[in-house]
This record gives C-alpha cells, structure tokens and sequence, in this order.
C-alpha cells in the first residue's frame, strides 16, 4: 500500500492550493488552449487557395493550377487580390466545409516552393498535388483533409529523402 501511494505522488503531483484557486487556474488554461488552435499550431501562416480573384469565397476551381501562379492569399474570405505563394507557408483549400464542394482539380508543385503544412477544410474536394521539385523545411508539420474530401498526392519532396505517390 505504501508504494502505491509513492508512486502516485510522483506520477499525480500535488499542488499547493489556497481554497482551490490553483485548480481553477489550471482547468481555465487547459480549456483556453484546448480552444485555440493557433496556440499549438505546428504550420506556417495559412496561404488560402482563390481562383476567383477579388469576389467572397474562393471561386469553382477545375483541371490544373501551377504554385507559383496568382491563386494564393491570406485572406480567409477570399476578397483580397491572390498572389504567388510565399515559401514556408501553409497550403488552405477552403475556409468552410462547402467550399469548393464537388470540384476536381490538381496543384502543379514543380517550383520548389517550400511549404509548411496543409489543410483542406473542404469537405467534398478532390485535389491532387503533382510536381518533383518540391520540398517542406522547418521540421514538424501537420497535414490535415477534411471527412468528405481526398488528396492525391504524386510530389517528390527533396531534400528529406521523402517520396509520396
């Protein structure tokens, strides 16, 4: 009996309280973290994918778009002119669920533009990425595709000796 309280003193550590104000403390930052994704964030700034220039939204994207064309921004909504896409950043198709819905369509990544995650938050898209002149730098990274929607990927990423096909 006498181990098992050792060992849960080092595994479950006591904290000093003062009327349990520690506790309330501790709970209210694990839900505020629980509750902010940029808090633990492992990609770079959201590069938002827009076909349709200036106009809300993102527009109905069909057959082949290279990376380095004017089809990216950081504008969530889709309003701001797209640019080329900046190194290191995160590759966003769609800001809600319905963007993009039922469209195919493929990324040409030949530029060796370094990217820093990706996410699809559409949620029936179907996107391929294809290129062998690409990498993704500054180590970890998350990549994430929404229930509804696929990614194909045929890329070569050089410089960590990783192949996706």
């Amino acid at each position: 009996m006498r181990d098992a309280r050792f060992i849960r003193r080092l595994l479950v550590p006591t904290l000093p309280t003062r009327s349990g104000s520690v506790g309330w403390l501790l709970a209210l930052l694990c839900l505020v973290m629980a509750t902010s994704s940029s808090l633990f964030a492992a990609n770079g700034t959201a590069e938002y994918f827009d076909v349709n220039s200036t106009t809300a939204g993102f527009g109905t994207p069909s057959g082949s778009y290279n990376i380095n064309g004017n089809f990216w921004s950081t504008d969530s909504t889709g309003v701001t002119a797209p640019g080329a896409m900046p190194n290191d950043m995160q590759w966003t198709f769609g800001s809600i669920g319905s963007d993009f819905a039922g469209t195919t369509f493929t990324i040409s990544a030949n530029a060796g533009v370094p990217i820093l995650g990706l996410l699809i938050n559409s949620t029936s898209a179907n996107i391929t990425l294809s290129g062998s002149q690409n990498d993704y730098l500054n180590g970890t990274q998350t990549w994430t595709v929404a229930a509804g929607s696929t990614l194909t990927e045929a890329i070569t990423f050089n410089g960590i000796g990783m192949n996706c096909s």
